[in-house]
């Protein structure tokens, strides 16, 4: 069961992971016991790269933080799929969808709001500021409109 967690985990490691410019993770030695992926996660992690000292279930975790987001675009698409498919069942299931009581339509809207809000972004770096915006500090300063015209 612990040697399919770890397949699993470098699995999903390997295919979620950044892909890192370079040789490094291609083309070295494979050992027996170790499959393409496992290779391919080991080679940045010999040389020191960004997961080096990480468990397979530091690797499993973070490759399950990236996977709220697909999952949500693929779902939305797999909706109107659906709806393309099956217009009456779609419908049926717009129909239960609506006997859902507003507070916890708030709630669900409340919890997604602050999962997907308060994420830092990866391009600041924490603590940091934001890169100089021309347009913006001219506004501030009451210089031209932007080119809006007036009547």
């Amino acid at each position: 069961m612990t040697r399919a967690i770890d397949r699993l985990a470098g699995v999903l490691a390997a295919a979620l992971a950044p892909r890192q410019a370079g040789p490094a993770g291609r083309g070295g030695p494979v050992a027996e016991d170790q499959s393409p992926g496992e290779a391919r996660m080991a080679a940045p992690a010999a040389e020191g790269g960004p997961m080096a000292g990480q468990t397979r279930l530091d690797l499993l975790l973070r490759a399950m933080e990236r996977l709220p987001r697909p999952l949500l675009a693929l779902g939305a698409l797999g909706l109107f799929l659906y709806a393309a498919l099956d217009p009456a069942g779609f419908a049926r299931r717009m129909a239960d969808l609506e006997a859902v009581p507003d507070p916890l339509w708030w709630l669900a809207g409340a919890i997604m709001a602050f999962y997907f809000g308060t994420r830092e972004p990866a391009s600041r770096p924490p603590g940091g500021a934001a890169e100089p915006n021309a347009a913006l500090d001219d506004w501030k300063a009451g210089g031209s409109d932007g080119g809006a015209t007036g009547a």
